[in-house]
């Protein structure tokens, strides 16, 4: 069977079954074991067989995935000669993006990444798809095309950049041979959101205190709390809980064991963050949070009408692009690729990484007049 006839209405499970069967890459059944008592079984790992076959063969079958999940078609990533970036703007988005901005993300993102290097990671499922997905499979530079969402950010489609997984991105390389860093906002819309309710920040920062305060671990608690400013509430996660449960049934009564397992995985998932959930919304009830819990009340309130408050994230996006500006002005190099609160840029010379995250920090300060900090992480090939 010709690997370009693919066809698209598989779900993702036919899909890397599809590329084993290419030899593309291959898998390993996860390994049994016991925790806490209960019998436990590692997911499946999927590792790159042969770059060389995914540098050949992949582009048909991306573009039939993306097709797949986004019920439309969409033509694969090709190189820059015939493959300009783009830049899409929503006018009526109160966000502000400079004419440099603006010229330098429609310049390419200047980066690469070393497809044979894959070969030596240890990949799961998703981060297989979402590296396929985000870096375009094309051997040159990464070439987003821009589109403004309605909160202001700008994420990259076909392919889409921002999704890189953070176990490749130590694969990614600037096409100058500069160093590459990754600088991030710490708790960026978490901040935002106590600023503009003139709620106090505890001194310990905003994830570790609710972490602390609701027993849970700092991921744990970044996991739950930006559902929470996005509108999501408890009756999602019980939702999404009740649909895994009724497929796991379905599936164990039609023999589908691997189907039927994923589901009650899934639904296991889906019963820790409820219970997350209802720790991290008992502290945000507290008295000195109310202001906090009131917007976040209306946030929710607001989504359920179907007219999303989308401030948090436009005074978010104001902030990283006005942050972005200023490092291209103050240091000349390309835009790389943004991530959601982040970016991950090259460094020509020592101590860029320093400037860049300075301008993070005056950003925030120039919007909000609080200096939120930003993290450095540099990427080592």
């Amino acid at each position: 069977m010709p690997v370009n006839d693919f066809p698209s209405h598989e779900p993702v499970r036919e899909w890397l079954d599809r590329l084993c069967w290419e030899g593309i890459i291959r898998q390993e059944a996860g390994d049994h074991t016991i925790r806490n008592g209960s019998y436990y079984r590692e997911p499946d790992r999927y590792f790159i067989q042969s770059p060389e076959i995914l540098k050949r063969f992949i582009p048909p079958l991306v573009k039939d995935f993306i097709s797949w999940k986004d019920k439309k078609y969409i033509t694969t990533p090709s190189p820059r000669e015939s493959n300009k970036p783009t830049l899409c703007l929503d006018p009526e988005i109160s966000c502000i993006i400079s004419p440099m901005v603006e010229s330098v993300l429609e310049a390419g993102s200047g980066l690469g990444i070393h497809r044979d290097g894959l070969a030596e990671l240890n990949l799961t499922a998703g981060q297989i798809q979402a590296t396929i997905a985000a870096t375009g499979c094309t051997n040159g530079e990464i070439i987003p095309h821009y589109e403004q969402t309605a909160g202001g950010r700008m994420y990259g489609n076909n392919p889409a950049s921002q999704n890189i997984p953070k176990v490749v991105r130590p694969c990614l390389f600037a096409l100058s041979g500069d160093p590459l860093v990754e600088i991030d906002y710490i708790a960026l819309e978490p901040t935002i959101l106590f600023l503009i309710t003139n709620t106090r920040i505890p001194d310990i920062g905003i994830y570790e205190y609710f972490a602390n305060e609701s027993r849970l671990s700092r991921a744990d608690a970044k996991q739950i709390f930006n559902p929470f400013i996005n509108g999501q509430h408890l009756g999602h996660l019980t939702n999404s809980r009740n649909e895994a449960c009724g497929l796991a049934i379905k599936y164990g009564e039609r023999g589908q064991v691997i189907r039927a397992r994923k589901k009650w995985e899934e639904w296991n998932k889906a019963g820790r963050l409820i219970e997350n959930f209802k720790a991290m919304d008992a502290v945000l009830r507290r008295p000195e949070f109310k202001g906090v819990y009131d917007l976040i009340r209306n946030i929710r309130s607001a989504a359920k009408a179907g007219t999303p408050d989308r401030t948090v994230r436009i005074i978010a996006s104001n902030i990283f692009f006005k942050a972005l500006d200023s490092i291209i002005k103050d240091l000349g190099i390309p835009a790389g690729l943004p991530l959601h609160d982040g970016l991950i840029m090259e460094t020509p010379e020592p101590g860029n990484e320093i400037t860049a995250a300075t301008h993070f920090k005056n950003a925030a300060e120039d919007i909000l007049n609080y200096p939120i900090p930003a993290k450095i992480k540099r990427i080592a090939v």
